[in-house]
Parts: C-alpha cells; sequence; structure tokens
C-alpha cells in the first residue's frame, strides 16, 4: 500500500474526538479485500472514493461500467478528488474491489458508521479535574493537584472572544440549554424557519448550524454528547449558572452528523468540515 493511498479517517479521526468505530478499528489503510466488512459499521450503499488528480471532475465521473448503478454523490473541495459515491444495496465489497484496482483511485473505502463513548454530565466547575485539580475527590476518585490545564491561571488573562466561532462536529447541540444559549452563534445572513437560503451558502435555515444527518437546519442535540462537549469548549462562565467552558465567551455552531443514539456517519462529518471550512469556522 503506496503513502497516496491512506485512509481518510487518519484525518477524520483526529477530528471525531470522543467517538469510535462500532465494529471495526480506525485503520491507516482500507480494509483488504479479503476482509468481510461488518454490515453494521458501515453504510449499505455509500462509499468514500479519493481520485487522483489526473484533470477529470471527480463529480463528472461515469462509474456505471465498473458497477452498474453506482453514481457520485458529492464531490470535496477541500481534499482533491475525495467523492462519496452511491453504488447498489449489497455491492459494496465488489465495488471497492473495483475501484481500488484502478489506477485513477488512490483508495476507496466504506463510510463508515462511528459511535460516541458514553461521558459523565459534569454540572459543576469543582468537579472539572480538566480544568482546576486541585486532588478534589469526584465520584470517590481522588484527584491528582495539578493535573489540569491551568485555566484559572489562563482566566487571569483571557476569557474568551464573543466573535470567534468554534464548530462543534457531534450529535448536535443543545442550543437552548441556559448555561450555552448565550454562546451560540447565530447565522446574520439567515431568517429562521423560512424555507430558503437567504445567504446563498448552500444551506436552508442554518440559523445555529446545520444538521447533516437529516439535512436540515436544526442542529438540536438528542443525545447529550454534543451538548457535553460544547459545554466543555464554551458553556457561558462566572453567571452563577451551572459549569463553565474553557471559554467563558466564544459563538458555538452546532454541527450534527450523531444521531439519537450517538452514532454517524463518517461522510455526513466530512460534509460537516466542509461547511465549516467554507464558512471560514477555523475551529
Amino acid at each position: 500500500m503506496t503513502a497516496t493511498k491512506r485512509s481518510t479517517l487518519v484525518v477524520i479521526s483526529a477530528v471525531l474526538v470522543g467517538f469510535a468505530c462500532t465494529g471495526t478499528i480506525l485503520a491507516a489503510d482500507p480494509l483488504p479485500l479479503s476482509t468481510k466488512i461488518p454490515r453494521a459499521a458501515h453504510h449499505s450503499t455509500r462509499l468514500l472514493v479519493r481520485f487522483a488528480d489526473d484533470g477529470v471532475a471527480s463529480s463528472v465521473r461515469d462509474l456505471s461500467p465498473l458497477v452498474s448503478g453506482a453514481r457520485v454523490l458529492r464531490a470535496f473541495t477541500s481534499v482533491p478528488g475525495l467523492t462519496i459515491v452511491h453504488v447498489p444495496e449489497g455491492q459494496i465489497e465488489t465495488a471497492i474491489a473495483a475501484l481500488n484496482a484502478r489506477s485513477d483511485v488512490l483508495y476507496a473505502e466504506p463510510d463508515y458508521r462511528v459511535q460516541s463513548f458514553a461521558t459523565p454530565n459534569d454540572e459543576f466547575f469543582e468537579q472539572l479535574w480538566g480544568l482546576q485539580n486541585t486532588g478534589q475527590t469526584v465520584n470517590a476518585d481522588p484527584g491528582t493537584p495539578g493535573a489540569d490545564i491551568r485555566a484559572t491561571q489562563a482566566w487571569d488573562l483571557w476569557t474568551g472572544d464573543p466573535e470567534f466561532r468554534i464548530a462543534v462536529i457531534d450529535t448536535g447541540v443543545n442550543y437552548k440549554h441556559p448555561d450555552l444559549q448565550g454562546n451560540i452563534w447565530t447565522n446574520p445572513g439567515e431568517i429562521p424557519d423560512n424555507g430558503i437560503d437567504d445567504d446563498g451558502n448552500g444551506y436552508i435555515d442554518d440559523v445555529h448550524g446545520f444538521n447533516f444527518l437529516t439535512d436540515s437546519g436544526d442542529p438540536m442535540d438528542e443525545n447529550g454528547h454534543g451538548s457535553h462537549i460544547a459545554g466543555t469548549i464554551g458553556a457561558v462562565g462566572n453567571d452563577l449558572v451551572g459549569s463553565v467552558g474553557i471559554n467563558w465567551h466564544c459563538r458555538i455552531v452546532a454541527l450534527r452528523f450523531g444521531d439519537a443514539g450517538g452514532g454517524g456517519f463518517t461522510s455526513d462529518a466530512i460534509e460537516a468540515i466542509q461547511y465549516a471550512i467554507d464558512n471560514g469556522i477555523r475551529v
């Protein structure tokens, strides 16, 4: 396997903090063709395929000679040649073998499903070891003094920027939560719930972000994992409510790809990253 056949999952796994694949391991290379892919671990009709840059637009490639009914659903500009490809039900292994045999394909792999790990719902600052660890006991476990990110010292110098946007790519965000709503991003170019792409960015009603799972403008969290992450990043600080985030002030952009069970597909996560890039969200 050459270096150019590296899997996109190496990059994506660095973004999906707190997620793991169900049924497979996030490998550095696509699965060997002889490996039987667990049905529950990937989308049944979608592949991630990256084509070599040979001057042919990925979005207009004719894949039907390889696998009847195969077609490109979307090409990504952030990773040249990367596409989402539809194949008929039951043709995943056949399509991967055919595509990986082509000289103009860098790699073809399943659209893996990833799953969030369970996390506790920390409510009070004194329970957040990562921010300030004085050796306090949390859930019967004693902490280690100083094993933290020195948050209190950092806050003496800086507590965040109310204009700085941070994308949370996860199961969504409860943008109505009293300890988050003050730091939720609102798209100034979008009119809520009018069914129109007011700002012309390709997404309808993306007022607080977008839901790539359902292709809708409502990224409300139905699992809790994304809201927990958003709270760690940017729960409003110094307001006598709940807990506190690393940034007392910021703008959280909710980009949902995970479902109520905490799982979602890699391709939807990539689309969320593409949204962030296209809209100038740096983190």
